[in-house]
């Protein structure tokens, strides 16, 4: 993993990755020292490195502190990029005065600037064609019918009341898009969790979401005061959604579309 790391590192920085070795090789290291602006650079870069490098996430499927350790670190890449692309491509001086190294490096990162720009421009398209292709139709219907849902919640119901989703849905992209109100579990309570506590809690809520054939709302409302919990979001793929004809006979729905559900719960209700 080490040996690899820095081909890593140029397959995802690109022309960044070129910049800062040339920044930094550039640079007298008395300048870096005595220039309070350069010594901040370097060790906020320094920082980034060391924690992206050498630690890691845990609990959680993907190592989400890899990266996000790594904002700084290209926010001080692009500063020294604007230094670099100005030395090498945006400076008046003729090829004939450039000594063999430094059109070598310009060609180098002449090279690495339109790898990244085309990269950049396919994800953009990846973006607004592969996904929905991939994901089908109806998936995107559900999206939107989540978008309604939780624009409902956002307009019609105050923010201090908790509401709840299946914790059982892994990476639930509605909740993160759009969801504005607590709730007491979710995907995303992992981050910094412990994960007997997670789980514990998954299992008590969860059930919420999983029971088949409820004939009425009495175990939904003690789970809901037990947890302090005021409204429940439900999808078309919860278990529990097959009873929902039968209970919004006895409590109708706040709203309801063809994928997702909100009823009142305990003592909200």
């Amino acid at each position: 993993m080490l040996a690899l790391l820095p081909v890593n590192y140029i397959m995802e920085l690109g022309f960044f990755f070129i910049a800062g070795l040339v920044w930094f090789t550039g640079k007298d290291k008395s300048e870096i020292r005595s220039n309070s602006f350069y010594l901040a650079e370097v060790i906020l870069f320094s920082a980034a490195l060391v924690i992206g490098s050498c630690l890691r996430s845990t609990l959680i499927t993907s190592n989400d502190l890899g990266w996000r350790a790594w904002l700084p670190g290209q926010f001080i890449l692009l500063v020294w990029g604007v230094d670099v692309l100005d030395k090498f491509l945006l400076s008046p001086a003729p090829v004939s005065l450039l000594s063999a190294e430094t059109i070598k490096t310009k060609r180098l990162i002449f090279v690495f600037l339109m790898i990244g720009s085309l990269t950049s421009v396919l994800d953009v398209v990846l973006l607004r064609t592969a996904w929905p292709v991939m994901t089908g139709v109806e998936t995107t219907r559900k999206y939107y019918s989540a978008r309604l849902a939780y624009d409902y919640l956002r307009d019609h119901v105050s923010s201090d009341v908790i509401t709840q989703n299946n914790p059982l849905n892994f990476v639930d992209r509605p909740s993160g898009l759009y969801g504005t109100h607590q709730m007491v579990i979710s995907d995303r309570t992992a981050y910094g969790v412990p994960l007997d506590q997670f789980n514990t809690l998954v299992d008590e809520v969860g059930v919420l979401f999983t029971a088949k054939n409820t004939s009425d709302w009495q175990l939904v409302d003690d789970i809901c005061r037990t947890h302090s919990i005021g409204l429940l979001i439900f999808e078309n793929v919860d278990p529990f959604w097959e009873s929902i004809p039968l209970l919004k006979a006895q409590r109708s729905a706040l709203y309801k579309n063809s994928h997702y559900a909100i009823f009142a719960c305990g003592d909200y209700q």
